[in-house]
């Protein structure tokens, strides 16, 4: 893992700043691969086309960062905080995500195929048009958020909450998936209270 300084991490986002805002005359685009940025408090930073590629960034604040187009395959992103970040276009083969918050965060566009999103928080995300081929969403919350145009397997995902999520266009059997949801959500709450009346009865 590349260990960085928090003096060498402002000078290569301040370079990559000079490089973005000059359509890449001046600065230069930052490398962080494989660097170790655990709890890095990267709030509203610029790291549109970065290449973050296999970098540690557990627990890091990338809160409102502007990450769009940014190459993050493999990165470590569990426990993230991702508010509100723009990850448009952004390249998350193989990620971890897991427990990561992604709450309001823009994901239009974003590779994420084979991505770890185990329990991440997505209420209100953007992720049209995603790729989410193979992605884990298992206990993850999609309240209100956009998955239009996705190829997202829902009958993967079963214990997901889609409650409230956009979900036009993106399988032809919706309709069928959320009837088979709904079934299976009856069934395990009737066998939640019938356990439940069971050690009553026990106690009694």
């Amino acid at each position: 893992m590349r260990e960085i300084t928090k003096e060498e991490l402002e000078q290569i986002l301040a370079d990559h700043k000079a490089w973005f805002e000059s359509d890449s005359k001046d600065g230069v685009r930052a490398d962080l691969r494989g660097a170790d940025l655990r709890d890095a408090y990267l709030r509203d930073a610029n790291l549109q086309g970065a290449d973050l590629s296999g970098a540690d960034l557990r627990k890091a604040n990338l809160a409102g960062a502007f990450l769009a187009g940014a190459k993050l395959n493999g990165a470590n992103l569990e426990d993230a905080n991702l508010t509100g970040a723009d990850l448009g276009g952004a390249w998350l083969f193989e990620a971890n995500l897991s427990g990561a918050n992604l709450y309001k965060a823009y994901l239009r566009d974003a590779y994420l195929r084979d991505a770890d999103l185990y329990k991440a928080n997505l209420r209100k995300a953007n992720l049209e048009s995603a790729n989410l081929e193979g992605a884990d969403l298992t206990g993850a919350n999609l309240y209100k958020a956009d998955l239009t145009g996705t190829n997202l397997d829902y009958r993967a995902m079963r214990v997901s909450d889609l409650k409230g999520a956009n979900l036009s266009s993106s399988d032809p059997d919706i309709e069928e998936i959320r009837a088979e949801t709904d079934a299976m959500i009856a069934e395990i709450r009737a066998e939640a209270h019938a356990k439940i009346a069971d050690i009553a009865r026990q106690k009694g």
